[in-house]
């Protein structure tokens, strides 16, 4: 697999949330101009970043329970208990250090034991009422929602599994990591259409799958306006909304995401379907060979497929919806249905840093752009929580 180009502009490098918004320019927007690769600092907890003016200590068993009922699956009087008097960050950095139990062999068990129907479905809920990667299994479960693809696409559930431990895999890591593995992931690829794709031909009139190319920009990554980084859309000089993609930024992008299919033969999986329980591959005689542009990005002619379906993300990630797209996402999947535009920005800031400072001093992410523990670190350590919670 491609590793695409990391964003990190020198801008927000050392914005976090809940902390005070990244500078941005006259117009209310980020830099639009195709990926480039930025060094990040090192996250230092001594240096002196801007917090937020409300403490994540969780001081009563009432603190305690809202905190677990936004972050985890509920929790008991004991869990409760033993969270108070401890701050929220210390919390998530715990969670955060739970190793990965794979969904692929319990799938494998259930299989063995006779367990009928779905045995993935069995799988997660038992992770989520009992698994001690009580947060990650709400980011599965959140990401599941936002990066969609449903089960009852395939009767495979190994498929399905991989495509779950993908989403594992990545819950804490970086959204343009997971945009890449998801693209590849069979069950994706399966849902969407475009497992074996193939590339146009003028002959008979075929052109290539659009679904993918449609609903990763819809749904994955920018959504259908352009939005300011506090997640309220753009307008032009009309007072109009401003379009993010037309109909022939989807047929250029769908060029990209065709040769796509099962690691061990283009046809299908195989008897064993072992194909469908591991990443896609690109076979480069049905790659389309043309241009491919969209979003005012060209990807040259004879690009081949891996090399285009890298320059694809970065492009797609490079672009400033991206992060009010997906935080005011993940905010409705953990803590607020209507989100403040001002939570938003927050939250965005964090995704833009890669870098979330809590009120105890300590630094959650990486520094690099797109990084989902600052994210959902962000999410949860929110002043507006806070206050809420002493208003209450």
């Amino acid at each position: 697999m491609l590793t695409g180009l990391r964003l990190a502009s020198a801008a927000t490098a050392l914005a976090v949330a809940a902390c005070a918004p990244a500078p941005v320019d006259s117009e209310g927007s980020l830099d639009q101009q195709a990926p480039v690769e930025i060094a990040a600092p090192d996250p230092d907890p001594d240096t002196d970043l801007p917090t937020g003016p409300s403490s994540t200590l969780l001081e009563t068993p009432e603190a305690a329970a809202k905190f677990l009922n936004r972050a985890s699956f509920g929790a008991s009087m004991a869990e409760v208990n033993a969270l108070v008097g401890r701050d929220a960050a210390d919390w998530l950095t715990e969670q955060f250090a739970v190793p990965i139990k794979d969904y692929t062999p319990e799938v494998e068990i259930a299989e063995a034991q006779g367990k009928a129907f779905k045995p993935h479905t069995s799988v997660f809920w038992d992770k989520a009422i009992n698994g001690a990667d009580q947060l990650r299994q709400r980011m599965v479960f959140a990401l599941s929602q936002i990066v969609v693809a449903a089960d009852d696409s395939t009767n495979d559930s190994f498929q399905v599994a991989f495509y779950i431990d993908v989403l594992q895999k990545h819950a804490f890591g970086n959204y343009r990591e997971l945009l890449e593995d998801v693209t590849y992931t069979p069950h994706m690829g399966l849902y969407l259409t475009y497992l074996k794709n193939r590339a146009g031909d003028p002959a008979p009139g075929r052109i290539p799958d659009e679904n993918y190319a449609r609903e990763i920009m819809q749904l994955f990554t920018i959504g259908l306006v352009e939005l300011n980084l506090d997640g309220t859309p753009k307008v032009d000089g009309d007072g109009q909304l401003i379009e993010t993609y037309d109909n022939d930024d989807i047929s250029g992008l769908a060029r990209v995401f065709t040769g796509l299919s099962y690691s061990n033969r283009w046809a299908n999986p195989g008897p064993d379907l072992a194909g469908g329980r591991d990443f896609m591959v690109v076979y480069p005689q049905n790659h389309s060979t043309l241009e491919k542009s969209f979003l005012g990005f060209t990807i040259p002619a004879n690009t081949p497929g891996e090399m285009s379906i890298d320059m694809a993300l970065d492009r797609l990630f490079s672009h400033p919806n991206i992060a009010p797209f997906i935080c005011k996402q993940l905010i409705q999947r953990f803590s607020a249905s209507s989100p403040a535009p001002d939570y938003i920005e927050r939250v965005a800031t964090a995704f833009e840093a890669g870098l979330c400072k809590a009120d105890n001093g300590t630094v959650l992410g990486t520094g690099q752009r797109g990084d989902l523990k600052a994210t959902i670190a962000a999410v949860l350590l929110d002043k507006s929580l806070n206050q809420e919670s002493e208003q209450k």
